[in-house]
Formats: structure tokens, C-alpha cells, sequence
């Protein structure tokens, strides 16, 4: 099989500085959302040392699943092991072993349910390239339930929307670090069914891949047009405009603008505008935020275009 040809990042800076400044924003949020997305998965390991990366083909034996279906009794565990088993089976396999250790030593449901969403994480950022061949489809309803998560954490009052929340990470010790996350994001609790409910969205893809991949091809110039739209757009929002006007002020300046700072209201506008796009362009702008993403090439397109 033939290399594929050498990606480049398809924008022109030699258009006016407001028209860089919008095209270079609109993907370099663009690229922040995926990171969002995809992010988490190549953080270390929280439940132990991270596993080497071998995709297993979806024919490849499945693994016992009596401990399994044992340990978990909700729905949304069993269908993403369900999905686990079927795109990596090794992973699931690896699992089974996990959770059949953590069984012995009478470990909790909050760390059963970290150890769940673990697994298989890091295959699937071990497929990135792959992910980029997926039906657009896949990402939309990333974006929709996204959107449902933000809008029923408002809706909670549970502090995890605002800013003066997010910093209370930056004051913890890695200890207390790791038990806000358990307390958070495992078995039971509030953002546990999301982050499986995307895991497992991400894990249909990558079979959807496999079986039917798409070429997007390169960003087109009404592609292009469309994204200058939507960084004009976002440079402007008020949110983020308070929070680009922060750099070079007083520490407590920038705290107290952060601390104010809705994100769910924020990252809901975002998908909005992303949403908007039309199909193709969607599709095409997923495959090269993946690509920026994956080569870590989106934090110098944001700043080559915004100078932040």
C-alpha cells in the first residue's frame, strides 16, 4: 500500500489579519473541542500502569464475561463492555482481569468505575488515524449528547460549570486530585454515564472505520470560508473575548475573569456554532482536527493565527 501523502494545514495567512484571525481561531477552538474529546484519553493511567497499544481485530476471541456481568448490574456499563468486547477484545480481556483483582481486595463501586472507563482508552487513542476515517455521523452524536450533558449540569446547579471551580483543581494534592475525579466520574456518579456514553460512541466508530472508512480530503475554500465565519463568531462572544483580554493583567485579575467564566454555557455556544457547519464541511474539519490533535499541531495553528 502506498504512504499517504504528507498532511499540511490548509490555510492561507497571507489574507487580511482579520480573516487569519477568524480562519486560524475558528480551528484552533475547533481543535480545542476535539481535544476536549479526545484528551482524556492520553492521560496516564489513574488505576495503574497504561498498556501497550495492539489493535485486536474484532474477530479475535471473546473473553469470559461472567465476571463481567457479575460486577455490573447498570446499563450503561454492560453496553459499553458490550462494545469494548467487540472492537477490542484484548482490552476487554484485560478488563475482565482487572476487575476480577479489584473484586479481591473489596475495592468500592467508584473504583470499579474508574477502572471501566479506563479500559480501552488507550486503544482508542491509538486510532486516531482511524477515528478520521469515521462517519461524521459518530462525531454529531458526540456534539448532541454533549450538549444534553451540558445543558442537565446547568440545569443541576452542580459546580462543575463554572470557572472558580476548575481552579480549585490547580490548589490539590495528586492524592486529593485522584479522589475528586473518583468521586466525579466514577460508578454512580453525575458524569460517569457521559464519559462511558462518548468512550462507547468513539469504540462504534473506530469498527465503522474499519468496515467503511471515509476520505474526507483537504479543507475546501467554501470549507475555509465557512470556518472564517465561525472564528469572527467566537472571537466576538463575550465569554471569550473576557477571557483573550486577560493576558497581561494582574494574576487576580485573570483569577477573578476565569472564576466567572460559565463553561458550560461557553462550550454549549461553541458546539452550536459548530453544529451549524454544513455536513461536509464537518466531516472534513473532524478529520483535520483529529490530525491536529493527534500530532499536536493545534496549539501552534492557534497561536500562529491568533498570536495567543
Amino acid at each position: 500500500m502506498s504512504a499517504e501523502p504528507e498532511r499540511t494545514v490548509m490555510f492561507d495567512a497571507r489574507s487580511s489579519t482579520q480573516k487569519g484571525l477568524g480562519l486560524g481561531f475558528g480551528l484552533g477552538v475547533t481543535g480545542l473541542v476535539a481535544a476536549l474529546f479526545f484528551g482524556a484519553l492520553y492521560a496516564p493511567s489513574l488505576t495503574g500502569p497504561g498498556k501497550s497499544v495492539v489493535e485486536a481485530e474484532a474477530s479475535a476471541s471473546t473473553p469470559s464475561d461472567s465476571v463481567l456481568d457479575s460486577a455490573f448490574s447498570d446499563e450503561a456499563t454492560r453496553t459499553y463492555i458490550r462494545k469494548l468486547r467487540r472492537t477490542f477484545p484484548s482490552a476487554a480481556a484485560d478488563l475482565e482481569t482487572s476487575i476480577r483483582r479489584a473484586l479481591r481486595r473489596d475495592a468500592d463501586e467508584v473504583e470499579l468505575g474508574l477502572i471501566v472507563l479506563q479500559a480501552g482508552v488507550k486503544e482508542i487513542a491509538g486510532s486516531v488515524d482511524r477515528l478520521a476515517r469515521a462517519d461524521v455521523r459518530y462525531f454529531d452524536s458526540i456534539v448532541d449528547l454533549s450538549q444534553a450533558q451540558l445543558d442537565a449540569l446547568q440545569r443541576s446547579g452542580a459546580p462543575y460549570c463554572m470557572g472558580n471551580d476548575l481552579m480549585m483543581f490547580a490548589g490539590l494534592s495528586e492524592q486529593q486530585l485522584y479522589r475528586t475525579i473518583f468521586d466525579r466520574v466514577g460508578h454512580g456518579a453525575g458524569l460517569y454515564e457521559y464519559a462511558l456514553g462518548v468512550n462507547g460512541i468513539l469504540l462504534d466508530a473506530i469498527q465503522d472505520a474499519r468496515t467503511s472508512p471515509k476520505s474526507y480530503g483537504p479543507l475546501t475554500h467554501d470549507d475555509q470560508q465557512s470556518l472564517q465565519a465561525l472564528g469572527l463568531a467566537l472571537v466576538t462572544h463575550p465569554q471569550i473575548v473576557m477571557l483573550l483580554t486577560t493576558e497581561g493583567k494582574t494574576r487576580s485579575e485573570m483569577d477573578s475573569v476565569l472564576a466567572d467564566t460559565n463553561f458550560c454555557s461557553l462550550t454549549t455556544d461553541i458546539l452550536d456554532k459548530v453544529e451549524a457547519l454544513p455536513a461536509e464541511t464537518r466531516g472534513r474539519l473532524w478529520a483535520e482536527a483529529l490530525y491536529q490533535v493527534s500530532s499536536g499541531r493545534w496549539r501552534y495553528t492557534l497561536y500562529r493565527y491568533t498570536g495567543y
